[in-house]
């Protein structure tokens, strides 16, 4: 009759961790669904945030009155499309033409109406003066030729 006992006993306790562990499972799967919830909300907010960004932005280039904390980002973002502008116009640059101002198609340097849309181009003094500029060594910047220094990075010419 012991034995049966013990038996008895074991068979309880087996199965009253087989229930604890079911129940724990089915915890787990309930847990991990409501973090999935979260993340989708999360994920949401996240494409907001962008949109407000572009909206305070948008204010910021039409002149209205934003957040001194939102004005020093958007003065960022200018700064930041300045130096992009450079950055494309060293590409120009270095690929030798320019762009038609009415169509954005690249065109020689010497191109005075645009083959694609006719505009007539506005020469620059750039592409005018093209031997009157030297390279600087450092960022391969076209400097005047009696620069002394730099006027993209102030290396010493």
């Amino acid at each position: 009759m012991a034995l049966m006992d013990k038996l008895s006993k074991i068979a309880k306790s087996v199965s009253d961790e087989a229930v604890n562990a079911a129940k724990k499972s089915g915890e787990l799967i309930e847990i991990t669904k409501l973090n999935h919830a979260i993340s989708a909300e999360e994920d949401k907010i996240s494409a907001i945030l962008p949109k407000m960004g572009n909206i305070c932005y948008q204010r910021f280039k039409n002149g209205e009155n934003i957040d001194p904390e939102l004005l020093n980002y958007c003065n960022k973002i200018e700064e930041i499309k300045a130096g992009i502008a450079t950055l494309r116009q060293k590409i120009l640059d270095v690929k030798n033409v320019k762009i038609c101002a009415s169509c954005g198609s690249e065109l020689a340097p010497e191109i005075v109406f645009c083959s694609k849309c006719g505009a007539k181009q506005e020469s620059s003094p750039e592409t005018t003066a093209v031997e009157e500029m030297k390279t600087c060594p450092q960022c391969a910047a076209r400097v005047p030729l009696d620069s002394a220094f730099c006027t993209s990075c102030g290396t010493k010419m």
